[in-house]
């Protein structure tokens, strides 16, 4: 299942306030973007951006931290616990229980997500691995409520 039509709220670009290190951003895209630099001003330009194309198209140009190869993954998980476990978005995850979330794109990001070649999807889709592992927890949580 990808990321569009009534399922675009699994989208990193989905407007949703993300507080991260002590700061609002409008998107997952905008915290995520600003996360991979120490520097204080480029953070705030990314928190500002106009839209969450921008923050990624900003976010491309800044000095990565030293560590951030190392903490990359351990970053989207947080910010995605944080729109799903904090933010109302946790039952529209939890509707999805069964599929298999894939982050189709058609801008090459093997990565995070998966293009659509002859043979198929081809990509490591950590994006969707991620966000299954999120509904995995939500699942748990839920389970425990009385």
């Amino acid at each position: 299942m990808g990321f569009d039509g009534p399922h675009s709220f699994l989208s990193n670009f989905w407007p949703v306030d993300i507080v991260y290190e002590g700061f609002t951003y409008p998107t997952l895209e905008h915290a995520y973007q600003a996360a991979k630099t120490w520097d204080g001003l480029a953070r705030a330009q990314v928190r500002r951006a106009g839209s969450p194309a921008e923050a990624k198209r900003l976010g491309h140009a800044v000095m990565l931290r030293d560590d951030w190869e190392q903490v990359k993954e351990t970053v989207m998980l947080q910010l995605l616990r944080h729109k799903f476990h904090e933010q109302d978005l946790g039952p529209q995850l939890l509707a999805t229980v069964g599929r298999v979330l894939w982050e189709v794109n058609d801008w090459g990001d093997v990565y995070w997500g998966v293009v659509r070649r002859d043979s198929g999807l081809v990509g490591k889709n950590r994006l969707g691995a991620r966000l299954m592992s999120v509904r995995r927890e939500l699942l748990v949580e839920w389970a425990a409520r009385p």
